[in-house]
């Protein structure tokens, strides 16, 4: 019964910050994608946009950890659902715990998409065609 409850605890927590997330892997690629095109159209320093795309690559992130906590914490109070949280039979440590888990999970999961966008994308190459 323990590891139903904390997983509906996970499942509905994870629901509540989906649209961050959603959010967080839309600013990711459309930071980059302009990144890449003014790479393209302006013949900038490559110092330059690396240096535009680290901090991206930094910043989103960090947005994403100070945002869940407030996510998921100011929406269950505002809504009422803290208060009844504790009414029930489960124990204050698993919803402690499930929240924990899920700020976790998609902190690690914004890290892991920014990562990969960040550093499996070449902007040099976009300079190819500028300057001839």
């Amino acid at each position: 019964m323990m590891e139903v409850s904390f997983t509906r605890l996970v499942w509905k927590d994870a629901l509540l910050v989906r649209s961050l997330l959603y959010i967080a892997a839309i600013a990711i690629l459309v930071a980059n994608l302009s990144i890449a095109v003014s790479c393209h159209f302006n013949p900038i320093d490559s110092r330059d946009s690396v240096f535009y795309a680290n901090t991206f690559w930094i910043l989103i992130p960090c947005l994403v950890a100070f945002g869940t906590p407030a996510m998921l914490i100011g929406t269950e109070q505002e809504s009422g659902t803290l208060a009844w949280l504790r009414t029930l039979p489960i124990p204050l440590r698993n919803v402690i715990y499930s929240k924990l888990l899920v700020a976790f999970f998609s902190l690690a999961l914004t890290w892991t998409l920014s990562s990969i966008v960040r550093f499996g994308f070449n902007f040099n190459v976009l300079r190819l065609g500028v300057g001839r």
